[in-house]
Order: C-alpha cells, then sequence, then structure tokens
C-alpha cells in the first residue's frame, strides 16, 4: 500500500539552549519528518507540502529525492517556512515556527488527485484547518485508512473523530482534546475505553504509550535510554505506525515497532539523521533483546 503525508515543510535551526549557537540546520515539518521516516524505514511515501522558490525550498525538495519520498512539493512565492529549535542538555526541545509558504485551499484539487493514487493518508495540524477539514472529507469518502497526528492539538478534531482510522495524540494534546485534565495518566484508559468508534494512540514520552479501540486498552512501555535529543520522536511513531499498516503487520506489533525506533531516535542528535534505516533498526532491536 502507497501512503501520502500532507503537511508542513521548511527549514529547521537547531540551537543549543544554554548558549544559543547553532548546531544544524536541516529541512523539517512534521509531516516532512514523518514522509522521511518511513522512506528510511523502506515504505512507499509521496510527500506534499508547500515550500518558497528559494534555497530552503531547493534544500527540502533534494533531500526528498536523496530519501526515496516522492517528491510532490508545491511551490509558492512566499520564502520557505522555518522553525528554530532550542534543545538542553537533557535533551528536551522547544520550537518556534516562523511561517512563510503554505498550502491553501486552492490547492485541494491538486491534492485530491493524489489521495486518489494512495491508500493511507497521514495529516498533522500544521496546515490551514479548512484545508485538513476537507482533505479527511475526500479521504473517507474514498475508503482511505486515515491517520491524524493533532499536532498543534485543535478541538476540530474531536468533531472527526468518526471519519479517522487512527488518531495518535501525545499526552498533553491527549488531555485537551479528551478533557482528560484532572485524571492520572494511568487513568486514560478506563475513561477512553468504548467512547469512540476508531483507534486511539496517546504517546506518553519515558512512559510509554496506550492504545484504545473500542473493545480494550492496552499500555506498552517505552525502553529506557539516555536521550540526547527528543525533537521528532513523535514523528518517527507515527511514521512507523503508517509504515506498518501498509504492510498489513498489526497495530500492537507496529507500536512495538515504533517503541524501538522512537529509542533509537532519541538516543541521536536533531531530527532526519536520528532516524534509522530498517537494517539499522533491525540491528539495533536485536542487540536489545539480547540484554
Amino acid at each position: 500500500m502507497k501512503i501520502l503525508v500532507i503537511g508542513m515543510c521548511g527549514n529547521s535551526l537547531f540551537y543549543q539552549k544554554e548558549t544559543g549557537i547553532l548546531l544544524k540546520e536541516e529541512p523539517g515539518g512534521k509531516g516532512y519528518n514523518q514522509a522521511v521516516a518511513i522512506a528510511k524505514l523502506g515504505g512507499k511515501v509521496s510527500f506534499i507540502g508547500a515550500i518558497g522558490k528559494d534555497e530552503s525550498g531547493n534544500s527540502c525538495k533534494e533531500y526528498l529525492d536523496k530519501i526515496g519520498v516522492n517528491n510532490l512539493l508545491i511551490e509558492k512565492e512566499e520564502t520557505t517556512t522555518y522553525a528554530t529549535i532550542n534543545v538542553d542538555q537533557d535533551g528536551n526541545n522547544f520550537i518556534d515556527v516562523f511561517n512563510g509558504a503554505k498550502m491553501s485551499f486552492d490547492d485541494l484539487d491538486y491534492i485530491k488527485d493524489e489521495i486518489i493514487k494512495h491508500d493511507i493518508i497521514l495529516l498533522q495540524n500544521e496546515i490551514d484547518v479548512l484545508l485538513n477539514k476537507n482533505i479527511i472529507e475526500f479521504a473517507f469518502s474514498n475508503n482511505k485508512y486515515i491517520i491524524v497526528n493533532p499536532a498543534p492539538v485543535a478541538t476540530w478534531v474531536y468533531d472527526y473523530l468518526d471519519k479517522i482510522d487512527l488518531v495518535t495524540p501525545n499526552e498533553e494534546e491527549a488531555r485537551y482534546l479528551f478533557n482528560l485534565e484532572n485524571i492520572d495518566v494511568y487513568c486514560f484508559g478506563t475513561k477512553l475505553l468504548g467512547k469512540y468508534k476508531n483507534k486511539i494512540l496517546v504517546t506518553l514520552g519515558d512512559k510509554g504509550c496506550l492504545f484504545v479501540n473500542k473493545e480494550n486498552y492496552q499500555y506498552f512501555d517505552s525502553l529506557k535510554v539516555n536521550a540526547v535529543d527528543t525533537t521528532g520522536a513523535g514523528d518517527m511513531m507515527n511514521a512507523a505506525l503508517a509504515y506498518c499498516i501498509s504492510k498489513n503487520i498489526s497495530i500492537d506489533k507496529a507500536i512495538i515497532l515504533g517503541t524501538y525506533a522512537c529509542s533509537y531516535s532519541v538516543q541521536r542528535k536533531f531530527v532526519l539523521e536520528s532516524y534509522p534505516q530498517m537494517e539499522e533498526l533491525t540491528k539495533y532491536i536485536k542487540k536489545i533483546k539480547k540484554h
């Protein structure tokens, strides 16, 4: 099955939080990261995003071509979006996004044509809300498998849950989206059980993750590692899920693979180069299981 990721892309500037020193510059954006991670795992993936006609936009195109993502980028007259990412000594990240070129409702017909050609649609909340809603409506009406990573969190996602096959909030997003503010994280399962038609995966950082469907829920533990940089770990999990679904791998095995991939990623600096090729991930899993 073929995966289509639709999202934001741009230029990522990594700074050391304590000193303000520029550490690295690379393409990025949640959708962009997810598409790259899927390709590195060996998935058949295309990416739609908007770029400017500038050096940063060219870098976005070149990296997709290099890594094997089908490049469906839309060129705009604005400059390419960029983000500053400050990483502290504990590997935590603080991100500011400066919007530039972005997709608009005028691009919907182009996007619809590509949705028809793909089987799995992966979305986030970094593009226009109206565009996202129409993409979901169209993909649902054409029986596509829809994954939504609701980041940054927005309440409109709640109204579309019956049309989304899998929604993947982190802990903060789940608290907001499902009104879970006043309960312990380990009560999430009982609170969400049976309330929604489709599947929910709540990523909980170093506490693991929670999978909920209509019938039951299950916690998956994390792997305890020394995190160097957590930037892009959620994108890695979404990529692993989409990849496994495209290969007809069961959701529990997909979550386990994603957990290994995330633990591999956070032990390495930055984002794109932290994502493993499938061969690297397989070796890493074998090594972990030996100990």
